[in-house]
Parts: structure tokens; sequence; C-alpha cells
């Protein structure tokens, strides 16, 4: 089974239709559909990218922050940014559906991490 990006936005916006103001001083929320190459569904995944300045900005102005779920770059690039995903869901695929998902989700955060099903009683 192989993972395949279905679709790739930030903030209602194509990918390549996003362009920060400052393109080297940028943070944004990038939501990904994730499918498989022989089936139609797909899951929800996001993180967030930056760039070091913007994080040193938030650091400076809020305090530490955690870094999982976070892609860094030096300045924005559509077709770079785009190729560096496509590469890292590709690394991601294993055996079965299930194995994958679970790769995908230490670097994107999946819309059914920590979710546990309840049994009614």
């Amino acid at each position: 089974m192989k993972p395949i990006i279905k679709y790739i936005e930030q903030n209602g916006y194509d990918l390549e239709a996003f362009s920060p103001e400052i393109s080297e001083n940028f943070w944004c929320l990038i939501n990904l559909r994730i499918g498989s190459d022989i089936e139609e569904g797909t899951s929800d995944y996001h993180f967030q990218i930056g760039t070091p300045r913007a994080f040193d900005h938030a650091i400076q102005h809020e305090g530490p922050m955690w870094g999982r779920h976070y892609m860094i770059v030096n300045y924005f690039d559509a077709a770079e940014i785009r190729a560096a995903i496509e590469k890292k869901v590709a690394e991601c695929a294993r055996p079965t559906f299930e194995e994958t998902l679970q790769v995908l989700a230490r670097y994107f955060h999946w819309e059914f991490e920590d979710y546990q099903i309840m049994e009614l009683r």
C-alpha cells in the first residue's frame, strides 16, 4: 500500500496559491488529506510550518515551545515544500494502511490521534 497526498491546503488555499507576506518570516498551518493508492478514502492530517525567524519571534514573546508536527524551512517555496511533504509521506509507507497511518502521525497531526472507542454498557 502506497500513501498518496490527495489534497494540500493552507487556510482554504491550495499550497501554490498561498504566499506569505514575508517569505523568510512566516508561520502557518498546512492541512493534508492522505489516502491509499488503491482506495478512495482519506485521513486528515495537519502540521505547522515556519521559518527560524518566526519560531524565534514566537519564543521571544511566548516562551518555550514544543516541536512535534512542525516543519522548519528557511523561506516559503511552495514547490520545495510540496516535494518535501511528498518525500516524507512516501517514506512512511508500510505493509498495511493502518501501520502507514501510525507512521504518518509521527510527522503530521492525525485527525484520530489519541482517539479511543468508548464501550457503551
